[in-house]
């Protein structure tokens, strides 16, 4: 397996729900495709800004990270990892969580629950410490392009120690929409665009019963869902 080869432990909706539906229409993408298509026109935002903001949450696809990205340490595979991923599923209970809520963090759009969720924090830390010897440290190249944004001295510990810094109490369960967008009023704007295409999403609880593997086939490359791993049923 080649080492460029990166794999994540995502959340993602489930096929055809609400939210499903909104993010295929929002990213233009399927989540199962590495192909990108034009997303619908959305009155009011230039096709071609829009297409720079959708330009990384629709690399990664729809999903909130509960493993990020990485490479495979020498001596396990993809089937080893899915078989842990199969694993964790089979321990966990499907549970509802409160609705998800457009939100601004950190300078770009995302969906968000309307309050703390410690399912939630608790799902991301489990992934994040089962899968850990799974994954191969982070190459000079990956810690330099995290270094580009500013870090608290807690998360340079955590991005040393996980090899990413937004994890354990610096983890926020997201779901991002927009890249980065610098000018306050533009993103202003854009939040408000958005406000009607996320309506049905804001009215309904958040359904969690799968854990996804993505998985990147090379540089470059948008990250597809590989599979889906549901829960134990009740």
């Amino acid at each position: 397996m080649p080492l460029a080869r990166r794999f994540a432990v995502y959340f993602a909706p489930e096929q055809d729900s609400s939210l499903d539906r909104f993010g295929r229409g929002w990213l233009g993408r399927e989540p199962r495709q590495p192909l990108l298509s034009l997303p619908a026109p959305l009155s009011g935002l230039d096709p071609v800004r829009r297409q720079e903001l959708l330009f990384e949450p629709r690399h990664y696809g729809f999903h909130a990270t509960l493993k990020p990205p990485m490479r495979l340490a020498p001596g396990l595979s993809r089937d080893r990892l899915a078989a842990a991923v199969a694993g964790l599923a089979g321990d966990r209970r499907p549970f509802v969580a409160p609705p998800l809520r457009l939100a601004e963090l950190d300078g770009f759009l995302a969906l968000r629950p309307v309050q703390a969720v410690p399912a939630l924090d608790r799902l991301a830390e489990d992934c994040l410490r089962r899968f850990e010897p799974f994954r191969a440290p982070i190459s000079p190249d990956e810690r330099a392009k995290r270094l580009r944004r500013p870090l608290t001295e807690r998360q340079h510990v955590l991005l040393d120690q996980w090899g990413y810094p937004y994890v354990l109490d610096q983890y926020r369960f997201h779901m991002t929409l927009t890249g980065r967008i610098d000018q306050p009023e533009e993103r202003r704007r854009v939040f408000e665009l958005l406000r009607p295409l996320v309506a049905e999403v804001e009215r309904e609880s958040l359904a969690v019963s799968s854990v996804c593997l993505f998985e990147q086939s090379a540089p470059g490359q948008p990250f597809v869902l590989a599979e889906r791993f549901p829960f134990a049923a009740e």
